[in-house]
């Protein structure tokens, strides 16, 4: 089961982590979300595999990705 990591409207903070969960061997998906009020916002949640979720967080707070 995918479970919810990071929430942002930050792309390029996003990417970053990406990039440490892969250097990591840490699976991840990246789902957008765009509002429907057309203000053209869109944020993004990071989700990662139920069993490595503990991994993911103490890598994001070590590297002080909060």
């Amino acid at each position: 089961m995918w479970t919810e990591v990071y929430f942002s409207q930050n792309g390029q903070k996003v990417e970053k982590l990406i990039e440490l969960l892969g250097e990591a061997e840490i699976i991840s998906r990246v789902r957008r979300i765009t509002s429907d009020d057309g203000a053209g916002n869109t944020c993004y949640k990071v989700l990662v595999p139920q069993s490595e979720l503990v991994e993911a967080q103490n890598l994001m707070v070590d590297r002080d990705l909060f």
